[in-house]
């Protein structure tokens, strides 16, 4: 018996979630994308082609997603057993512990709150997430085919099926009914068991607790970015630092990137990257760094790089790194000067301090406060870090 293990995670809507080995034994795990640079450890990528409507627009990716969610994908075809859950779904314990809940068909868990299709509709109206007149519609039709209150729900977050004909018919009418309604794929789920005549198993919400993990999603709201690269002639570079700030007028969630004045990027995306790595890592970091060529920390340095004085290996080296790392954001300890992004609320509870080490103070007091740490492994800015010395690694003159 084979089985397969999958998600969707399109739209940037969810950052990827690792999966530990230990917990999906046995089972072969895929991860469909439409970014074709997501990496995550556990997942087999399949990169999902742009679709297009009948008038050549993109389709929306929410409902992209819900096409692939209900519809079992051909790639899975010749599994017997298929587990779905969705991108911001964390499994904290052995997946094969909660696939023992299942007896065949198709499984859901119950619902904790609600227990039918009418008390759905109108949480979803109350929490606008979707258009009104489209939920009512659906509530409509639950009405008309019979479906009394009461009659059960379920939440599609993790679905398990076995891979067969009769199955597949139930997805094929779910996936019908919401083409005609909203994209609020649980709304539509009751009234396509009633029509296949197909039994869903409901697994106590219980058990899903126990085994699984849910994330927020991304919060898609754009991000206000403040560049600034200040410079102080009397060398009181922490004085210099909070002035250019003071001066923004920033809202305390705008995002500041402050820059060293001998530094720059160097790819043509360079400020989507920033506002991209920013959205999907706002409320994990409050203080990012990026990669450069010379730094004396180790970890922000890229190998090889430091003596190299050809600008185009560095450009070519910047787009390697945007491509294959985009918008990913690893924990570390602390991040040079050169390049610091941070909201504006995190220097509001730790100003700059006029220092030469005005970079490793901040570092230390964004930590006192419960602050983390990240750096952008694909994010590089060339650097000339004291070119001319003979001691770059040593020389002070220039911060004296």
């Amino acid at each position: 018996m084979k089985t397969a293990l999958y998600t969707v995670n399109v739209g940037g809507y969810d950052n990827p979630i690792p999966l530990n080995p230990a917990y999906v034994q046995g089972i072969d795990c895929f991860m469909f994308t439409d970014d074709v640079n997501m990496t995550c450890k556990g997942w087999q990528m399949v990169v999902i082609p742009q679709s297009l409507d009948e008038t050549g627009n993109p389709i929306d990716p929410v409902l992209i997603q819900r096409k692939l969610k209900i519809i079992i994908p051909d790639a899975l075809k010749d599994y017997d057993t298929v587990i779905y859950i969705d991108a911001n779904v964390d499994i904290i314990r052995p997946a094969s512990t909660y696939l023992r809940c299942h007896k065949g068909g198709i499984s859901l868990k119950k619902h904790p709150k609600r227990n039918c299709v009418y008390q759905e509709g109108f949480a979803c109206i109350e929490k606008k997430k979707a258009d009104p007149e489209l939920l009512k519609g659906q509530m409509k039709v639950a009405l008309d085919m019979g479906i009394q209150p009461g009659a059960g729900m379920y939440e599609t977050n993790v679905i398990i099926r076995s891979n067969t004909g009769e199955v597949n018919r139930i997805c094929s009418i779910w996936w019908a009914l919401i083409t005609k309604g909203s994209h609020r794929d649980q709304m539509s789920i009751v009234q396509a068991r009633e029509i296949s005549g197909i039994r869903i198993d409901a697994i106590p919400y219980s058990y899903y607790q126990q085994n699984f993990r849910t994330h927020p999603h991304i919060n898609r709201e754009p991000v206000i970015i403040h560049y600034i690269q200040p410079y102080s002639i009397n060398k009181q570079f922490g004085q210099a630092i909070n002035q250019a700030i003071e001066r923004l007028n920033a809202d305390s969630n705008d995002w500041i990137v402050l820059m060293d004045y001998d530094a720059m990027f160097l790819t043509p995306d360079y400020g989507r990257h920033i506002s991209e790595l920013i959205i999907r890592n706002r409320d994990k970091y409050d203080l990012i760094g990026c990669m450069t060529n010379r730094i004396r920390a180790e970890h922000q340095k890229v190998k090889g790089m430091f003596e190299e004085y050809d600008i185009r290996k560095h450009a070519s080296l910047a787009k390697d790194l945007e491509d294959k790392y985009w918008a990913q954001v690893e924990p570390t300890t602390g991040v040079a000067g050169f390049c610091m992004m941070f909201p504006k609320k995190v220097w509001d509870k730790a100003k700059f301090k006029d220092s030469i080490k005005f970079d490793t103070e901040f570092n230390n007091d964004v930590r006192k406060n419960g602050g983390k740490i990240g750096l952008a492994k694909g994010l590089y800015m060339f650097h000339c870090y004291r070119i001319l010395s003979d001691d770059p690694i040593n020389e002070t003159s220039h911060l004296k």
